[in-house]
């Protein structure tokens, strides 16, 4: 064995230890998941540039390669053990969308007004504004998932300028969020 093998042995040996994550095991793989959760949504731009330039079969190629980072995620995922039942995931998100909306997006939109980042600025606003209804949706379900339900059956539109979510027969005529109009929805099957 040289140096190297000696060296990557060592790191597998310390990060596995009687088949059981370490925390270091644990930090790879949620890096390696920051990486591809990255990496799909940067496909998916990607696929939204190649369509709009009139290149649709790379535009599919693109949105492809975004499905197996998906794939890759949800796998690391499982390794993560980070997946629970549906009603400690919602429990799970409602904590987190908390933490978004009383800290993180408003820090952030603050901090790129002051370096004069106004589009940032105004994402960060956006995103605030949205999570805000992320929180009430995920809330609504809980009474259904106490009672081991299903939630009521809903037609749902996502605003694609600023992800805002409209339920109901229709979109709204123009985004809460973002001012966008109806055009700019599409429905969630």
């Amino acid at each position: 064995m040289d140096k190297e093998d000696t060296t990557e042995f060592i790191l597998a040996k310390k990060c596995l230890i009687m088949g059981e994550l370490t925390p270091e095991m644990d930090e790879g793989l949620k890096m390696a998941l920051d990486r591809e959760s990255y990496g799909r949504t940067i496909y998916l731009a990607f696929a939204r540039s190649a369509a709009e330039d009139g290149l649709n079969n790379l535009s599919k190629l693109f949105r492809a390669a975004a499905e197996s980072e998906t794939v890759h995620a949800m796998n690391l995922l499982d390794a993560l053990g980070e997946i629970g039942d549906t009603y400690s995931n919602i429990k799970r998100l409602l904590t987190e969308e908390d933490c978004d909306i009383d800290t993180t997006y408003p820090t952030l939109a603050k901090e790129a007004l002051k370096e004069g980042r106004s589009e940032a600025s105004m994402a960060f606003n956006w995103i605030l504004g949205v999570e805000k209804e992320h929180k009430e949706l995920f809330r609504q379900a809980l009474p259904y998932l106490e009672k081991e339900d299903d939630i009521e059956e809903e037609r749902y539109f996502l605003c694609e300028n600023c992800g805002y979510i409209s339920q109901g027969v229709a979109p709204p005529k123009s985004c809460p969020i973002c001012g966008a109009p109806a055009s700019e929805f599409k429905e969630v099957e």
